[in-house]
């Protein structure tokens, strides 16, 4: 690992593109196993996605029941939605604090999963920054998928603010995964390309709030860039059953309070993150994996 010293943070010794391995190793009946409900289980999600893109994602309400069922296929068995400060939260009272059309959730980047938890919860406008200073928008497929790549989201980007717009005359929130790329979710990746000033200078107050997501195991990860597919048998190989916490703030950034720092520390607080260096971004990732494959 001494190869990799240079893409390891300096002040917190965390290595966010490194693919996190099982703590405690799967033993051989489980191994045993898990092989055949995998191969019975891969084909059958094929045809669920599928499903979905040609048919449940056009029905309002039902799409939503639809990915949630998708995720306990990919046995993603529980998923915790919370709130900072907010000890025992009411269905009332979750009304009240979760996000309104129009509004921007800010989070970490830690796997394909992450796209579909958040679409499985509420309508969503997944969005990414450009490298131009812009914002582009996807749907669920194209936001997964950015979790297996290792380039900067290919799309023409816009303002924050007429997406904002459009988001609240659809009844969609934003998601704006801020990293840009999956790491492992171990520390939050520097915010280089996120344009903060369009968020200050947008027409109307944009209301934007923290929110970070953390799987149980964490293999559940893929820092790595892979194919979908490949993606998939891994997650069904590696373990029985996976947990997502997804913790959101209570009280959004607003106006002149937003800048990179702010986001930075609101995402890192919310999500007890590691903040880590602005020399591990997506340029840092992509000579990484130049250094992985040598030594492999």
């Amino acid at each position: 690992m001494e190869k990799f010293s240079k893409f390891r943070d300096g002040a917190t010794g965390v290595a966010p593109f490194l693919p996190v391995k099982h703590t405690q190793a799967p033993s051989a009946l489980s191994k045993v196993v898990l092989a055949p409900l995998a191969v019975v289980s891969w084909p059958l999600l094929v045809v669920y996605f599928f499903a979905y893109f040609l048919l449940f994602q056009w029905i309002p309400f039902v799409s939503t029941w639809y990915l949630q069922f998708i995720l306990k296929s990919l046995r993603l068995l529980y998923i915790n939605f919370s709130y900072e400060g907010e000890k025992r939260v009411s269905a009332r009272r979750c009304q009240q604090l979760r996000a309104k059309p129009g509004d921007v959730i800010i989070s970490n980047f830690v796997s394909p999963l992450d796209a579909i938890v958040f679409a499985a919860r509420q309508p969503t406008t997944f969005v990414f920054p450009t490298t131009d200073g812009q914002f582009a928008t996807a749907g669920v497929l194209a936001a997964a998928s950015q979790a297996l790549s290792s380039q900067a989201f290919s799309a023409k980007g816009k303002d924050i603010s007429s997406i904002a717009s459009k988001a609240k005359s659809q009844g969609t929130v934003i998601v704006l995964f801020v990293e840009g790329t999956a790491s492992n979710g171990r520390g939050l990746l520097t915010l280089k390309d996120v344009n903060v000033t369009q968020f200050n200078e947008a027409k109307s107050p944009l209301n934007v709030f923290p929110a970070a997501v953390r799987y149980t195991p964490g293999t559940a990860a893929s820092p790595l860039p892979q194919t979908s597919m490949g993606y998939l048998w891994r997650l069904l190989n590696e373990s029985w059953w996976y947990m997502c916490s997804v913790r959101v703030g209570s009280e959004p950034l607003r106006g002149e309070g937003i800048t990179a720092e702010s986001m930075t520390r609101a995402i890192c607080t919310v999500g007890r993150l590691r903040q880590l260096g602005d020399e591990l971004d997506l340029e840092a990732k992509q000579e990484f994996l130049k250094a992985y494959k040598e030594k492999r």
